[in-house]
């Protein structure tokens, strides 16, 4: 049974041969070697013989889209360079009968790997229970625990206002890692330097059940009382006729 595939040579494109044959032939170079390609594929697929062509000149033209003609030129300068007797030389040189054996080292390989695998298995399945227990307390001392995060707070902190925040971020499911509470610390430190009260800015973030903290809200000026104006002349003058007037009817027994 012919092969599936053939061997190609690394220098086979830019082979010398191929711009002598051209002007032998008076043909473009990509002709030649597209001539070339399809001798070597017929030379594969030849079941009797590998290596052995016959090329039809007008199959040739017809698969490549080019006149016989040309066909027939490249084929005729072919002869004697690339062909010989209907052989293609160099054949037997680049397209051994026996292959280089690496399907055969890759399948060696794949039946290795599962006879290692096999015995691994088998190796895990002699244990017993009481020696994966041993393993698993060995491998628990073996692993290293990881650092808890700690983090130290400045002093100019306010102790009793900074634990008191941190419940409310307890209770609300913020989690008060390393990094979060630095964070915490650097907003605070830039709220102090705008003048803000730590002591204040925490209270007001756990009166108002905040996970953050912001500066200190205004609860707006007090309310001014109004001072009473002392009454006018004109306002002491209408009430003196007021009075006069209740006293008089008075008099007169008007209630």
């Amino acid at each position: 049974m012919a092969n599936s595939w053939l061997r190609l040579w690394h220098d086979m494109p830019n082979d010398p041969k191929w711009r002598t044959i051209a002007k032998a032939s008076g043909q473009p170079i990509t002709t030649v070697i597209s001539v070339y390609v399809h001798m070597l594929v017929d030379a594969s697929a030849n079941a009797t013989e590998r290596g052995r062509t016959q090329p039809n000149a007008e199959d040739l033209a017809s698969a490549l889209d080019v006149e016989t003609e040309s066909i027939a030129a490249v084929l005729t300068a072919m002869e004697g360079r690339v062909i010989e007797g209907g052989m293609l030389t160099g054949w037997k040189h680049r397209q051994p009968e026996k292959e280089d054996g690496s399907a055969d080292r890759a399948r060696a390989w794949r039946e290795k790997q599962k006879e290692i695998n096999a015995s691994a298995n088998e190796n895990e399945r002699d244990r017993t229970p009481a020696n994966t227990d041993k393993d698993k307390e060995e491998k628990k001392l073996k692993t290293p625990k990881a650092p808890l995060s700690t983090f130290e707070v400045p002093d100019w902190v306010p102790a009793e206002q900074w634990a008191a925040w941190l419940e409310v971020r307890k209770a609300k499911r913020a989690a008060n890692t390393a990094h979060a509470l630095d964070l915490a610390v650097r907003k605070l430190d830039k709220l102090r330097a705008d003048g803000q009260s730590p002591a204040a800015v925490l209270d007001q973030s756990t009166l108002r059940s905040w996970t953050g903290l912001f500066p200190v809200k205004s609860e707006g000026p007090a309310p001014v009382t109004a001072t009473p104006k002392a009454p006018s002349s004109y306002q002491l003058a209408a009430e003196a006729q007021r009075q006069e007037r209740r006293n008089a009817m008075r008099e007169a027994g008007i209630q």
